[in-house]
């Protein structure tokens, strides 16, 4: 997690209000490509492919289930090579690989240094097909939902196979995986910032981050490095698809409102500090509260409140807060002996009454979160 004064966090919140209703939260997930017949796309000699994907030949793939699935729809042929000549989809791949720092990724997690090493080896032309498979399919999948390991892989291996099988037939390799980016204006605006620092350094430092050099103790290469960072947060915000969103840049004490791609209302906002830090969360805004009670988090009761309480018990009469039991009704505020509490006993919550002292002002955005944190005036 990158410290708030670093690059921008980012939280980015569906706008969709509809009054409050249940907060259970829906995923959406990109259309299956249309399935691309074997025969339409160019394929060469076969490679007697083992189909167990245990067999050596699939050891140290990213995916190998997906990689052997697709052999299997092909029939086991090459898709790479064409006999022992390389084809031209072969090398526009691969220059693909040499590049891709420039997306904030490192060649060698798509076994770019044994394709090198490897590619004068006639004997090793059968573990070259499958190695740039997989480092076509696992591009496919970083480029378009990040490096983390996905919720669904099965999905997941679905839909670049896909993808790999449409970009065989429409012979346009760099064009399919460049499709596969997120579409957010703030993405592309870190990959041009994240060029122009690369192709800034000086050639022997370059062509080492191209390697895949990650030494964060280089001022040059730290900035980079946090770049990389948050144009991956950028692909894991990749699905969401609906035009209305509101976006918080926290370290930039920022709101933006979206809709259908236009900015329609930008805020400035108060965010956490370093030590209490907002959140990165994505949800979606259920509904407003007009003067809404606040339900203080047990964490700031036990943590900041209570010590003042137990000072003078005046100051929850002065904050307009209740003391509410666990089945909510109101206690007496004097009734209550405070110095029994503490951190592991504390049978009561606080609740602050509406109006325009309450801390959550007059209006709140509330939507699903772990964290009890909202929008508000």
């Amino acid at each position: 997690m990158i410290k708030n004064d670093f690059l921008p966090q980012l939280v980015i919140l569906l706008l969709l209000l509809t009054g409050c209703r249940n907060t259970s939260r829906s995923i959406t997930s990109s259309p299956t490509p249309t399935p691309v017949a074997a025969e339409s796309i160019a394929i060469y000699t076969p490679l007697y492919i083992p189909p167990d994907s245990i067999d050596a030949i699939f050891h140290k793939l990213n995916s190998p289930e997906a990689t052997r699935k697709f052999y299997s729809a092909i029939k086991n042929s090459a898709v790479w090579f064409n006999g022992s000549i390389r084809t031209e989809r072969a090398d526009s791949l691969l220059s693909f690989l040499r590049d891709t720092r420039y997306y904030g990724l490192l060649r060698n997690n798509y076994h770019y240094d044994i394709i090198e090493r490897d590619l004068s080896k006639p004997e090793s032309l059968l573990h070259l097909d499958i190695l740039l498979t997989d480092a076509f399919l696992s591009l496919a999948k970083d480029l378009k939902y990040g490096r983390r390991p996905p919720k669904n892989p099965y999905t997941i291996d679905s839909l670049t196979n896909g993808v790999l099988a449409t970009a065989l037939q429409q012979q346009s390799i760099k064009k399919i995986l460049r499709e596969q980016e997120p579409a957010f204006r703030a993405y592309h605006n870190l990959k041009i910032a994240l060029q122009i620092a690369i192709d800034t350094l000086d050639n022997n430092t370059r062509q080492l981050l191209l390697a895949g050099a990650t030494n964060d103790l280089i001022t040059p290469q730290k900035h980079i490095r946090l770049i990389e960072i948050n144009i991956e947060r950028w692909r894991e915000e990749n699905n969401i698809h609906e035009n209305r969103y509101i976006l918080v840049n926290i370290p930039s004490f920022l709101l933006q409102v979206t809709n259908a791609d236009t900015l329609v209302l930008e805020s400035r906002i108060i965010t956490g500090t370093p030590e209490k830090q907002t959140p990165e969360i994505s949800s979606r805004i259920e509904c407003i509260t007009i003067y809404p009670y606040w339900h203080v988090p047990r964490k700031i009761v036990i943590e900041e409140y209570l010590p003042l309480i137990q000072k003078d018990t005046t100051f929850l009469q002065r904050n307009n807060f209740d003391v509410l039991n666990r089945d909510g009704k109101i206690l007496r505020r004097d009734s209550i002996d405070w110095n029994k509490f503490n951190a592991n006993y504390f049978p009561v919550s606080l609740r602050q009454r509406e109006g325009v002292e309450n801390s959550l002002g007059v209006i709140k955005f509330q939507f699903d979160n772990p964290y009890a944190v909202y929008l508000h005036d």
